[in-house]
This record gives C-alpha cells, sequence and structure tokens, in this order.
C-alpha cells in the first residue's frame, strides 16, 4: 500500500522537513509507505498517469491546484481535494464561502480589476475604502502564505503607497479588528473535525505568524469555537488544516489554511500526524488497512 506525499519541490524549511519525516514515520507503523514523486500537471492522462495510479492516495501539502486535479484525473483520492486547495489559498473565495455559514468575518472590500494599460489612480475607490474602514486597516493579496502578503495602513499616505503598488494583483481592504494586533486563535482540523486550538502571540508584528515570529500556547477548545471551525471547515471541504479566528472570543473569521504546519503544535502535544494519518487510513481502506 502506497500513497503520494506532495510538497512544493521549489521551497522547503524546516517545517516541511518536519512534515516529510514525521508522516512517513506514522503511516509507516501503519504498514503504508509514503513516497514523493517528481511529477508535473498535464491535460492529457498519458504515461504520468501510470506513475500516479500506483498510489492509492496523495496528501498535499502544497498549493499546486492544477496538479491536484491531475492526480484526481488519473482516479488518486486527494486529501485536501483541489476544490479545497482552491477555496483556501484565494482570500476572496475563503471569505465568500465563509459568508454563507453565518460566522463573523471582518468587513472586507475587494480590489476591482485593472488592467495594464495606464497609472491612473481610482480616487472614487480609494475614498470607498476610506470612508467604509477607518485606520489602521488591513490589506491583502488574495493568495499568500505565512503572512508575507498582508500589509497594515496607518493613515492615507500608506494606504494610497499600497493601493498604487498592488492595484494590478487581485487583493482586499479589511477592517482591523480592535485588541488583535500581532494575535489569533488558530484551530487545527481532521476530517472537518476541530482537534485542537492554541492561541498565538507576536509582540515584534502585528501578524500573529510564527514564521515572523510568533508564539504558539494551548488554548481551551470551547464548544463555540467547536462549532465555528467546523462550519468553516465543512464549507471548504477542509480535511486537514487550520481555521485561524480573530478576537478575545475568537469569533471572527480570519483565513483556512489547507496545509498547515505540523512542528510546533505537535511539540505542544498534538498527536497531529497520527490522527491524520488514521483518518486517511480510515477513508480510504475503512476500518481496516
Amino acid at each position: 500500500m502506497k500513497g503520494a506525499l506532495i510538497f512544493n519541490k521549489y521551497y522547503c524549511d524546516g517545517g516541511m522537513d518536519y512534515i516529510k519525516s514525521r508522516l512517513t514515520q506514522v503511516f509507516s507503523d501503519l504498514g503504508i509507505s509514503l513516497e514523493f514523486p517528481k511529477v508535473y500537471a498535464s491535460l492529457s492522462v498519458g504515461k504520468q498517469a501510470e506513475e500516479i495510479k500506483k498510489y492509492d492516495f496523495a496528501l498535499f501539502f502544497d498549493k499546486d491546484i492544477p496538479l491536484a486535479r491531475f492526480f484526481e484525473r488519473c482516479g488518486v483520492r486527494v486529501f485536501n481535494s483541489s476544490r479545497t486547495l482552491m477555496l483556501c489559498d484565494d482570500k476572496e473565495l475563503t471569505y465568500s464561502a465563509a459568508a454563507q455559514t453565518g460566522v463573523k468575518i471582518p468587513k472586507s472590500i475587494f480590489s476591482p480589476l485593472m488592467y495594464d494599460v495606464d497609472d491612473i489612480i481610482d480616487e472614487t475607490f480609494l475614498y470607498r475604502v476610506k470612508s467604509a474602514l477607518s485606520f489602521p486597516l488591513i490589506i491583502k493579496e488574495n493568495v499568500g502564505s505565512q503572512g508575507r502578503q498582508v500589509y497594515l495602513a496607518h493613515d492615507e499616505t500608506e494606504l494610497t503607497a499600497l493601493y498604487m503598488r498592488l492595484k494590478r494583483t487581485p487583493h482586499l481592504y479589511q477592517e482591523f479588528i480592535d485588541g488583535t494586533k500581532g494575535s489569533d486563535t488558530r484551530v487545527y482540523v481532521i476530517g472537518k473535525k476541530a482537534v485542537f486550538a492554541v492561541r498565538r502571540e507576536n509582540t515584534t508584528d502585528f501578524r500573529s505568524n510564527v514564521s515572523l515570529g510568533g508564539k504558539m500556547q494551548i488554548t481551551e477548545l470551547k464548544d463555540c469555537l467547536v462549532s465555528r471551525a467546523e462550519k468553516i471547515a465543512e464549507k471548504l471541504g477542509l480535511e486537514y488544516g487550520s481555521v485561524d479566528f480573530l478576537g478575545n472570543e475568537a469569533d471572527v473569521f480570519l483565513e483556512a489554511n489547507s496545509n498547515a504546519y505540523l512542528k510546533t503544535a505537535e511539540n505542544l502535544g498534538a498527536n497531529l500526524a497520527v490522527r491524520l494519518a488514521e483518518y486517511v487510513t480510515g477513508q480510504i481502506y475503512g476500518t481496516e488497512k
């Protein structure tokens, strides 16, 4: 029995190295080998398909949506699905889906589509942003990772500068939730069920990401938090990943991550790798491997 573990070969850090070694071990303990195939997405299901079809499943710790679709076209069960990767990777799609769950989300304004034909400033759009959102406000590129495409505008000058920088890149403008600078609550989900929660705090940056200096500590997984996280996970089809919230009550949805890292949470006692392996094997083989 074999599974494929997919990660981005162009970006690999200590967190991904941990995922590769940890998941390889826990699946091995279940009698299943994990391999790291070097394949590329194609519209045709040709020669590469023979290599792909030997896998019983594929774990995607990557955001390569065309590659996930290719695996699916070859008949391989993918965790998370290409649809889920797509919904989680684009913040406009994420928030549009989350808005249907009844969970509170920050007030958000999406940038208009602008072609590369001139250098105008859409003063009408900027006026709408300033009128609807007070400073400071958050600006996010629709696609990004580890907080690196998230910005904070303290005043009109910074807002205009970021608008000029990003106006041809899909992005959004969002209200800053009071009392949340550098902090959020992360809920890990497996099988669309909430299993572990942490509080992330960063005293050196307005973003809470561990990659930017944030620190994690265990927090109580209250019933209301479970309910909110599972509503989001169900809507996105999130079989493994994390759902993040803002506010002292963790009641404002921030974002969802379809390939959340394991290491820091497992160091705090979350047995995510084993639970993920058991869920995947249960889905593929039923109650037996």
